[in-house]
């Protein structure tokens, strides 16, 4: 994963948005990224996503590799990146661990 983390880091950083950070588990990717105001999420999500799966394929060898569709994003004021970094760093919880009381 830690590749793949990597890669997508400089993705962003090429797609004019800044990588504050890469996680995540086996089956899903946690990114902390800062965007500009003439970003549109839409499109910046769009080709991260393709540039991505490409590379994943070419250079990983995962012929079949591609992403869910969709994505979750979250604004996170620059007061509090920590709890973001916190986001990114841990899996997030499956409805079964939730604790929803």
């Amino acid at each position: 994963m830690t590749r793949l983390h990597e890669y997508l880091g400089g993705a962003v950083n090429g797609l004019d948005g800044i990588t504050q950070g890469a996680g995540g588990v086996a089956d899903h990717v946690h990114l902390l990224v800062g965007l500009k105001s003439t970003h549109c999420l839409a499109d910046f999500m769009r080709e991260l996503k393709k540039a991505s799966s490409v590379w994943v394929r070419d250079e990983v060898g995962k012929k079949e590799f591609v992403w869910q569709e969709g994505y979750a994003a979250f604004t996170v004021s620059a007061s509090a990146t920590g709890f973001g970094e916190i986001l990114y760093r841990k899996p997030a919880p499956t409805l079964s661990q939730a604790d929803f009381s």
